[in-house]
């Protein structure tokens, strides 16, 4: 059973629950099981509480319930929809209040106070004293003004003090998704009624709560956040043309307001969002496409969209549909009955529709009248502590999220919006995660320095999922131990392999993902794709605490036991583990990638990284706090410096002509990508080459490869796992294989071109490209062939091959491992002092 509970909890945190939600409340909607479907929602409810999960898991359930009632009587929808309606309020009234009690009494969360929670505080003080001192005040203003407190400062402080992990992506994702849902039966709508022809009937979109202004408004609330991921996914164009759609499911809710600051929203903020990929030719399309699709879309059904729901803008125009007259009268009512605290929210002075409240459609005239002057100034606080929260060292997150509050704000002057309790529980979860994000980038711990009794103990790790990750932490290590192991107790461990079955069935599986990405960069493509739909919280939670079971608690448990002060990285396995181990006053890692991809995200101190481009990427997609990462030299074995004899002298050593072309070629430590096919190829040429294929751990393949029959004019000379592979690399004229981090820049290091023949992963495409575009030292083959034309073209236009070896020598500077070992040791001593 508790294994059980550990794989709900993870699900939960992963936007599959979200699908998920949606997929119950859709069928509900088409099927009329709001009882099943409201028991369930509230089950999810109370097992995020029972169980301690986070309580961002809590907004599925509480932003999507609202839409899980079925269409019943669409004339009569204010008589007959209502009624199924209420238990629902009543139950979820119920939850939200019982929530925040649980909540703070079994976990006692720690929650400071800030300036937006005081502002929430405010309104909600009014909200409850809305119309006491009034003649005709109606006890029922009471529970009803202390709901809406409870959603506005409850559920603020349920979700800013559970949410033990960011925020921001989690909400994005919810709402995108719930904005999916709300156009899919928006979509089921006009499809059973074939609305295009037969009515411009706004009641007819309906579609559960949500009747036709608010549907637009739910969608309107995605597009920020559709624009966001088009700065933070690979697959950027997918966003701008949901974001798109969104757009034109609000043309169909035919809500005046909200398809203006649609329009706005997207023809304003995609060319924002496209300049953070301006060199992404597919997102800038995308957005041409989308308003050229839409064009051709009018002209085509111009008839028939013409006697149908357009007519409704056409009649209608700018009308204000008598606000103007509702303002009115609001005013001269308030003023002449309680002008301080209103008349609460029961006072029947507009006749209307039977509703929880008698709208205004105006936020500031509805607290104007429901709670008098001092709720408007109460009010007005709040909004300037939301401008406060977003300017205060804003960032580029805050602004989307500013955009998607707006969304709410701005259409809450002409309708009533920021007065129903679900679009509360949106505001207010989109104010934590303002809030986070400042506190993200405002935070600054400060170091007091530890006294211990012994010499400072810092350990490195290796772990075993390619020589990328090893050979940097040998570097790394060798260079501190040489400078500075008088002072400091150096420890290595071969961690997981020294480890418990479990760490070492764990450390296996790793090594199997490598050689599967070096297969099948199909496989490889569609595994990072998968963690970056599920999420970096889920996905790291599942391949450290549940892919092999035991791992990650025995991994914990043997750190501790080394009892070290400081763990160096250079695999983000480690730098996890080391997060959850108390002695450890420095985790540090550094990454041998040129990018980082969300795996990266550990929780450490300090993020280590060889390119600018990466640490750029970081900070823009994965929202890496500025100060927590920096640019190091690209760490390469420290022997490669001591090897200053020359390409001639390494010919002739390893028994190599050294008066031929040498193509030496890798494929990663396990040799599982294009170098069979490469090598067969090579070996058909009529170039005087020497051929020397490196098969690393690869057994197999060298016992292929090695008697392959070759001709005269070819040396070949196939090599297994080798100690000197630097001798090997230093004697290379060129280069061909895999964009391995470590390969590249070692044969980079040594001023040898490199022609790179596969990227195995997103992470090898960002090391390609960075020496590639950047140091431009290498070119990207399509396939075989054309790698066989770049030799061709190199091989008989040596002025040609000669720029990419300058290219190469140029960018020597920027190796070594004794930076990062000053920068360990120099960061120990701050944080350590003897008793």
């Amino acid at each position: 059973m508790k294994k059980l509970i550990g794989q709900l909890k993870l699900l939960q945190c992963s936007i599959v629950y979200s699908y998920a939600v949606a997929l119950l409340v859709l069928l509900s909607s088409q099927f009329g099981w709001e009882l099943p479907t409201i028991g369930i929602l509230c089950a999810l409810v109370i097992f995020t509480l029972l169980t301690g999960n986070d309580t961002m898991t809590l907004l599925p359930p509480l932003f999507m319930g609202v839409m899980c009632f079925a269409k019943r009587d669409v004339v009569n929808w204010y008589k007959v929809g209502l009624l199924p309606m209420l238990p629902y309020f009543g139950v979820l009234a119920v939850l939200v209040v019982a929530s925040v009690v649980f909540y703070c009494i079994k976990y006692r969360p720690v929650f400071k106070p800030d300036l937006l929670f005081w502002g929430l505080v405010a309104i909600s003080l009014v909200l409850v004293m809305g119309g006491v001192f009034y003649d005709g005040y109606n006890i029922l203003s009471l529970p009803m003004g202390a709901l809406f407190a409870v959603c506005f400062v409850g559920i603020y402080m349920l979700v800013k003090a559970g949410n033990k992990h960011p925020l921001m992506d989690y909400l994005a994702k919810t709402i995108i998704v719930m904005s999916i849902l709300v156009l899919v039966q928006l979509t089921i709508v006009y499809i059973d009624i074939n609305i295009l022809s037969s009515t411009t009937m706004k009641s007819v979109v309906y579609l559960g709560w949500c009747v036709s202004n608010n549907a637009a408004n739910v969608l309107l609330l995605g597009m920020p956040f559709c624009l966001y991921y088009v700065t933070k996914s690979r697959n950027g164009w997918l966003y701008i043309l949901l974001s798109w759609l969104l757009m034109i499911g609000i043309l169909f809710t035919m809500c005046r307001g909200c398809l203006l600051l649609g329009v706005a929203v997207y023809y304003i903020g995609a060319p924002i969002s496209i300049m953070y990929y301006k060199k992404r030719r597919l997102v800038n399309w995308s957005l041409y496409i989308t308003s050229a699709v839409l064009a051709i879309v009018v002209l085509l059904l111009a008839t028939q969209l013409q006697s149908g729901f357009i007519q409704h803008y056409v009649e209608g125009g700018m009308d204000d549909s008598s606000r103007l007259e509702i303002y009115r009268r609001g005013l001269e009512y308030i003023f002449g009955t309680e002008p301080v605290l209103g008349v609460g929210f029961m006072d029947r002075h507009l006749e209307q529709v039977p509703s929880l409240t008698y709208f205004y459609h105006n936020t500031y005239l509805q607290f104007l009248v429901n709670c008098g002057l001092v709720g408007l100034a109460c009010y007005i606080f709040h909004r300037v502590t939301t401008i406060i929260a977003m300017f205060r060292k804003p960032t580029k997150d805050r602004l989307y999220l500013f955009v998607a509050l707006l969304t709410i704000i701005g259409y809450s002057f002409i309708d009533c919006s920021f007065f129903f309790y679900y679009f509360a529980f949106y505001y207010t979860a989109i104010l934590v995660a303002m809030q986070k994000d400042y506190e993200r980038v405002s935070t600054i711990v400060a170091e007091q320095p530890i006294i211990i009794k012994r010499k400072p103990r810092v350990l490195f790790p290796y772990v075993e999922a390619g020589l990328g990750h090893i050979i940097p932490m040998r570097a790394v290590a060798n260079a501190f131990d040489n400078k500075y192991g008088d002072k400091v107790e150096v420890v290595r461990s071969r961690f997981y392999a020294e480890g418990t079955p479990a760490m070492r069935k764990f450390e296996q599986r790793m090594v199997q993902e490598v050689r599967r990405y070096s297969t099948s960069p199909l496989y490889g493509v569609s595994t990072f794709d998968c963690m970056h739909f599920l999420g970096q919280e889920t996905s790291m939670k599942f391949v450290m605490r549940h892919l092999i079971e035991n791992a990650y608690s025995d991994s914990v448990e043997a750190m501790k036991s080394l009892d070290v002060d400081m763990v160096f990285s250079t695999h983000w396995a480690t730098s996890y583990v080391a997060k959850d181990v108390p002695s450890v006053i420095h985790n540090i890692q550094y990454c041998p990638d040129a990018d980082m991809d969300m795996q990266w995200l550990t929780g450490c101190d300090l993020q280590l990284i060889s390119c600018q481009e990466g640490r750029d990427k970081a900070i823009d997609k994965l929202n890496y706090p500025q100060d927590k990462i920096e640019v190091v030299p690209c760490v390469i074995r420290p022997e490669a410096e001591q090897m200053t004899e020359g390409k001639q002298f390494y010919k002739q050593k390893l028994g190599l002509p050294t008066d031929k072309f040498t193509i030496v070629l890798v494929d990663g430590g396990y040799a599982c990508g294009k170098l069979r096919s490469t090598v067969e190829a090579l070996l058909l040429t009529d170039m005087p080459i020497t051929v020397v294929p490196v098969c690393g751990k690869n057994e197999q393949l060298y016992q292929e490869i090695k008697n392959y029959s070759h001709p005269d004019n070819i040396t070949y000379a196939p090599i297994g796992y080798c100690e000197n592979m630097l001798e090997v690399v230093a004697c290379a004229d060129l280069f061909m294989g895999k964009s391995g981090a470590n390969t590249v820049a070692e044969f980079c290091y040594f001023g040898v071109p490199q022609i790179i023949t596969l990227y195995a992963t997103p992470l090898e495409r960002a090391i390609g490209e960075h020496y590639v575009n950047t140091v431009g030292s290498a070119v990207k083959a399509k396939s075989v062939n054309n790698a066989l034309e770049y030799v061709s073209n190199w091989f008989y236009n040596r002025s040609e091959y000669d720029k990419y070896v300058e290219n190469a020598v140029a960018y020597r500077h920027n190796f070594g491992a004794e930076e990062i070992a000053d920068l360990l040791y120099n960061r120990l001593m701050k944080s350590v002092k003897d008793e």
